[in-house]
């Protein structure tokens, strides 16, 4: 996709690889641009989305759907969200991408060495990213310390290189409107913070309208079912997540998570990334809505 449309897609990795020596590889999309446009006129305060997934290493799915997105916009992009920036990471953890892929369907960590032997005499390797992230107040809330455990949370925050890389590639965006993670659930949700306290945020009620209008634009396409919008910890309480590091330490922008099934019934997976981008498309436009100085969080 870049060869084909260098203009409008550049792969970057800005020396962020994974302890396999895999790179982590974002995606830019510019699908405004065009060959020998004539008397160009800036476009003042282009706003940029980001999207990623693939943080659970089975998560196959969240992986092909970003990938078709990124076709969808480069090649059909919808008329009236062309003018935007896009950084889309598909895949975050390459590493246990792969070992899920050749050896084990249900492994969900990467593939850092913990140097921990199982009771079982195997090694406890691995770091479930999504629970890797800032602050440090609120790491070992949940997730667990255990590194033989599934939700191993890491020692500390940021121990793994692709939570690092992350965090580097979204610091660096300008004018971030809206910032999504895709990860592997049972049933759709769209969840937004705070992750690891029934606190409510002071931004519940503009959250809670961005979310019912995603709702909305999936609710009955092609016979699929909106998903279920709730605060994070709803769900499950959660600390170290790329979303409650996002609303932390990127108040300009809207952090949401979204759940994804893994197999949905008489659905391709085109279907259903067209549909999530029904989604997005509502998200971006309720965002557009609201006022800039609404969305800091008074925090």
């Amino acid at each position: 996709m870049a060869e084909e449309h260098p203009l409008k897609v550049k792969l970057v990795t800005r020396g962020y690889y994974t302890h396999e020596g895999r790179p982590i590889i974002m995606a830019i999309l510019r699908p405004y641009m065009q060959r020998n446009v004539r008397n160009g006129v800036p476009f003042v305060n282009r706003k940029s989305y980001w999207l990623d997934g693939g943080l659970e290493a089975n998560a196959c799915d969240t992986v092909t759907m970003l990938l078709m997105m990124i076709k969808m916009m480069v090649t059909s992009c919808p008329q009236g969200y062309c003018h935007h920036d896009y950084y889309i990471v598909p895949l975050v953890n390459p590493d246990g991408y792969e070992y899920a892929r050749l050896y084990d369907s249900s492994w969900v960590k990467n593939r850092q060495p913990n140097f921990i032997l199982s009771r079982q005499g195997g090694r406890c390797d691995g770091v479930r990213i999504n629970y890797n992230f800032p602050p440090n107040e609120t790491f070992s809330l949940y997730g667990s310390p255990d590194p033989c455990s599934l939700f191993f949370r890491g020692e500390h925050t940021v121990t793994t290189r692709e939570a690092g890389a992350i965090i580097k590639f979204k610091m660096t965006i300008p004018n971030l409107a809206l910032a999504t993670t895709f990860i592997t659930h049972k049933t759709p949700y769209l969840l937004w913070p705070k992750d690891y306290s029934s606190e409510q945020i002071p931004e519940y009620a503009n959250y809670k309208t961005v979310a019912y209008k995603a709702r909305v634009a999936m609710n009955g396409i092609a016979g699929f079912s909106g998903p279920a919008i709730t605060p994070y910890h709803w769900l499950s309480p959660q600390s170290g997540t790329e979303m409650g590091y996002g609303y932390v330490q990127r108040g300009d922008a809207f952090s949401f998570t979204f759940g994804v099934p893994q197999c949905v019934r008489n659905a391709t997976i085109g279907q259903r990334a067209a549909n999530y981008g029904r989604g997005l498309a509502a998200m971006v436009d309720a965002t557009a809505d609201i006022a800039p100085d609404s969305v800091i969080p008074s925090r």
